[in-house]
């Protein structure tokens, strides 16, 4: 087997893996075969002014608010679409570690940026709310999290 330089050294690599060329890789096991199930949440079947109601008692932590507001953030990202259109974001610049770059008088650096335009097919929004408390016509049965299809 031949021996690969570590160029940081000029010695040996420390790899006793042999490289291959010209290997296919199988298809992705992702998944393992396993098909998407029914949703938790009825997102899917929402009209615009439909809404769910999810209790503190329903979610480990007991505070629905805080663990369904990503849910909520990636179905409004699920439910868009490209336009095809791109427009310009000033932005802080960031570096390392996610950081905002600093110039040498310790002001934020901005960068301008292309980004792409989203169409919202679907709008989603969250809401606390407390028990006995009345929205609308719906009373809340206890304390939680009412999500919303507002568009």
């Amino acid at each position: 087997m031949p021996v690969a330089k570590n160029a940081a050294e000029g010695g040996p690599a420390t790899s006793s893996f042999a490289l291959i060329t010209n290997a296919v890789l199988p298809e992705s096991k992702r998944g393992f075969g396993r098909v998407a199930g029914v949703s938790k949440y009825p997102f899917a079947d929402m009209q615009v002014g439909n809404s769910f109601f999810v209790g503190n008692a329903e979610v480990e932590g007991g505070d629905a608010l805080k663990k369904l507001t990503s849910t909520v953030s990636n179905m409004n990202n699920k439910y868009r679409t490209e336009t095809g259109e791109t427009e310009s974001k000033t932005r802080t610049k960031r570096g390392e570690g996610n950081k905002a770059v600093l110039d040498e008088t310790g002001n934020k650096v901005k960068e301008t940026v292309t980004v792409p335009v989203y169409r919202q097919d679907r709008k989603f929004s969250i809401r606390g709310v407390k028990g006995g408390e009345k929205y609308g016509e719906w009373t809340a049965p206890a304390d939680g999290a009412l999500i919303g299809r507002v568009a």
